[in-house]
Parts: structure tokens; C-alpha cells; sequence
């Protein structure tokens, strides 16, 4: 995911959420800017994943050059390019205390099978949090 500041990011993601870095690196060159497909891309790249998962992790790309990228446009749920990080709970009442953190929290569909709550982080990526089965 493209985050506007790193730290900023790995404070909720890593300080909140419990993830943990497991890689960082600087991407530049003609490589970069293939993979980008943008001209003079420079990209910190941080990868996390939580200690006890065999999932999935997050990489976040902070774009140091170019740095005039324009925001995600504002999208709907039913928006072909609305997208969600899923992250599986054990305690899924512990995620009602990030809400202090985060910000709002929010029921997320109706008569679903598991509970299910969604949040945005501070560059509006959504994350939707589900209880594990």
C-alpha cells in the first residue's frame, strides 16, 4: 500500500496493531521505475506481517521521489476500486480498544455470520477486521 509517511504508518501498524517488520529497503533506477511505471521513482519500501501468522503481510511503498502523487480519490463500498485489508482477530473484542487509536470503528454488513468491524488508517486504506473461525 502507497503510504504519505512511513513512521506515521508503522505507528499504527506496528505500535497499534502488533505487526512487526520484517524487511525495509530503497528502491531506485530502472527497475524501480518499471515495477512503478513512474519516471525517477525513489521508494522506501517497508514489509510487516504479524510474529504468530503464516498469512499475508502489508509492504508499505512511501514514494520519496516523485513526491507530487495525488491522493485516492474518495470511493464508495460498492466502487469497483474500493479495497480492503482483512485482518483475522482472535480477541475480537480487543479491536473495540483501538478505537481510542484509530478513530472511528464501525459495524461492519448485517446479519453476517461473524462479526465483522471496519476502520480506515491515516491514508484511508480500509481495514476490515473479522473474527477468526
Amino acid at each position: 500500500i502507497v503510504v504519505s509517511h512511513t513512521e506515521q504508518s508503522l505507528n499504527f501498524y506496528r505500535d497499534k496493531l502488533g505487526m512487526i517488520v520484517f524487511g525495509k529497503s530503497l528502491n531506485e533506477g530502472e527497475t524501480q521505475e518499471a515495477l512503478s511505471g513512474v519516471q525517477g521513482a525513489k521508494v522506501k519500501i517497508t514489509g510487516l506481517g504479524f510474529k504468530e501468522s503464516n498469512g499475508m503481510g502489508l509492504e508499505f511503498l512511501h514514494y520519496m521521489n516523485p513526491t507530487d502523487g495525488r491522493s485516492a480519490p474518495a470511493l464508495n463500498a460498492n466502487d469497483l476500486g474500493c479495497t480492503y485489508t482483512v485482518i483475522e482477530v482472535d480477541q475480537f473484542n480487543k479491536v473495540g480498544e483501538l478505537q481510542s487509536a484509530v478513530g472511528a470503528f464501525m459495524p461492519y454488513g448485517t446479519g453476517t455470520i461473524h462479526p465483522a468491524m471496519i476502520t480506515k488508517d491515516i491514508d484511508g486504506h480500509r481495514l476490515l477486521f473479522v473474527k477468526k473461525e
